[in-house]
């Protein structure tokens, strides 16, 4: 049997990470795979680095021809074994593979992972594909799987949910956090609020920072407020600017971009998670669980799935920054509540979330398709 894993996304992001999880498995089983992806890009980097096999191909293009010439290409990675499964995070190489699949003499079983953000269109194109050609259909949270099949009646013996899973060993709470709290310049009394993901509009950090200025007319102790994320579409300049404008600028740690914030978020007593959109799959939400922190949400995406409301913390409605300042205000005043989730927050990352987890539902996904 071999694996191919086309992970053509050329950045940084959450299905990006999904399926170089899928590959720390296989090669855990010494499976015989590779990964599909753009030459020079952040998979490829991250796959070398891993010591994985790569095949670059282009399936984004959109010229006709070179998209017939890596089709071409792709089939000579194929047709020399019996047992193919090929693993697809997006959906440009579905052409190629219904090409060979109707004009060559290749066998392979196709897993379709859905993880985007965006609805599937109704039309009899999706609707042969996923009901005839994929073979099983993966979806990264309920809502979606729920959502999707509204549209397109995918049979449920064919699909299924696996969560985006997050290594509990390493999101664990490092040690000496005087120290730490000590570089970022906390008082022994000071509480930390962390947002952590990248600054985008569809993150809500404006609603984040509403408020916060709300949580900060109410809340007389020390508390401060980290915000941890790289620049996208959103700038910390103009971040900043709001909180100036209410007058709370001290109260706020911007760190842009930083290659290890696990450091920062051991000394996090609460997470904010403000999206308004998007959220099909969610990295921050289930690291921040994993190290024992309390989160208050909005509703946005597979997020009231992986928070428990009133268990491992609050779920609020999008925008609705009055809720918002309610839960933190409710775990900023209650120690013992605040603790009781700190617990459940672990206990439920390592149950639900954990790689065991996410490995153990791959591999009898695999072996139903053998």
């Amino acid at each position: 049997m071999r694996v191919l894993i086309c992970l053509t996304e050329p950045y940084d992001s959450a299905i990006t990470y999904y399926g170089l999880c899928i590959a720390k498995i296989l090669k855990k089983y010494n499976i015989d795979f590779a990964i599909i992806t753009l030459k020079d890009k952040y998979p490829e980097t991250i796959a070398k680095q891993a010591g994985y096999s790569i095949i670059n191909l282009d399936f984004r293009t959109y010229n006709p021809i070179r998209y017939f010439k890596e089709t071409r290409k792709l089939y000579t990675h194929l047709k020399d074994k019996e047992k193919n499964i090929v693993i697809l995070l997006r959906a440009e190489m579905t052409l190629a593979l219904y090409l060979l699949s109707r004009f060559t003499a290749v066998r392979f079983k196709t897993i379709r992972v859905r993880g985007e953000a965006r609805d599937i269109r109704k039309n009899y194109i999706n609707k042969k594909l996923y009901t005839k050609f994929y073979d099983r259909v993966v979806f990264t949270s309920k809502i979606m799987q729920t959502r999707h099949i509204s549209i397109i009646p995918t049979p449920f013996v064919n699909s299924c949910v696996i969560y985006s899973p997050v290594d509990t060993d390493y999101y664990n709470k490092v040690n000496d956090l005087k120290n730490i709290r000590g570089i970022y310049g906390l008082k022994d009394d000071e509480k930390l609020i962390t947002i952590y993901g990248r600054l985008d509009p569809v993150k809500g950090h404006q609603y984040f920072i509403e408020a916060m200025n709300k949580v900060f007319r109410e809340y007389k102790g020390g508390l401060k407020v980290a915000v941890i994320g790289r620049e996208e579409n959103v700038k910390i300049h103009d971040l900043k600017k709001g909180c100036e404008k209410y007058g709370i600028i001290d109260k706020f740690i911007f760190t842009g971009h930083i290659d290890n914030p696990l450091p920062l978020l051991s000394i996090t007593d609460i997470g904010v998670i403000s999206s308004i959109g998007s959220e099909t799959v969610c990295r921050v939400a289930v690291e921040l669980l994993s190290l024992s922190i309390p989160l208050v949400s909005t509703d946005a995406g597979v997020l009231p799935e992986v928070v428990k409301n009133n268990e491992t913390g609050f779920v609020v409605h999008q925008k609705d920054t009055d809720a918002m300042k309610d839960k933190i205000l409710e775990l900023l005043d209650n120690d013992e509540l605040r603790k009781n989730m700190e617990e459940k927050a672990r206990r439920d990352a390592v149950l639900r979330f954990s790689i065991n987890v996410f490995e153990k539902e791959w591999m009898e996904l695999l072996d139903s398709l053998l």
